[in-house]
């Protein structure tokens, strides 16, 4: 399975929206595409990121994580 990503501006964060998705080299229906809730920002001089994957059909949670980053030094 592959998908596309989208990338959209909104409230100061980057979203990053599934778009089209591929299994095994074949086009699938939107509908089965699962539905990615991403949000990446900058706060406080750190790199905050809170990503989740949700099944398609059932909006049962696949993946879900979140932090921060800092720069080095």
């Amino acid at each position: 399975m592959t998908f596309l990503l989208g990338l959209a501006v909104q409230d100061g964060a980057l979203h990053f929206p599934v778009r089209a998705g591929r299994f095994l080299g074949l086009p699938m229906p939107r509908f089965l595409c699962p539905q990615s809730i991403a949000r990446e920002y900058e706060a406080k001089g750190l790199f905050w990121f809170n990503v989740e994957l949700r099944a398609p059909l059932t909006g049962q949670m696949i993946v879900h994580y979140r932090g921060w980053l800092a720069r080095a030094g």
